[in-house]
């Protein structure tokens, strides 16, 4: 996962010579898109999986991922508004640790993710 760090730099060099799905192969071979719509986000979201056996067994996958993701946003919303909630004051500098938190957990739902289903949320 270390793609994810690099990624908008890369991208930013690259924009003018590629497109978004030459680019999206370049940095994650073998991989489809898959949309799904999002009750807790309010959108439709994109996962990029590798296929499987079967497309039952992908579509699966992409939903296990997706049930996965809106887990971890329910989660860490939860989190961050008792944070608020139970502070008596909360500064710019606890908006900024809590954002730090919430991308570290992103991170490791991320990698959780795809080593457990072979799926990674994607913005196209």
């Amino acid at each position: 996962m270390r793609y994810r760090v690099f990624l908008p730099l890369v991208s930013l060099l690259l924009v003018p010579a590629c497109n978004v799905d030459e680019l999206t192969d370049l940095f994650y071979p073998g991989r489809e898109q898959y949309k799904v719509f999002s009750d807790v986000m309010g959108e439709t979201l994109i996962y990029l999986c590798k296929p499987g056996d079967s497309e039952a067994d992908t579509k699966a996958r992409v939903a296990a991922a997706h049930q996965m993701f809106e887990a971890y946003v329910e989660e860490e919303a939860g989190k961050l508004t008792s944070s608020i909630l139970e502070a008596e004051e909360f500064s710019y500098w606890d908006g900024l640790i809590a954002a730090w938190k919430m991308s570290s957990a992103a991170g490791d739902m991320v990698d959780r993710m795809d080593a457990e289903l072979d799926c990674i949320p994607y913005e196209a």
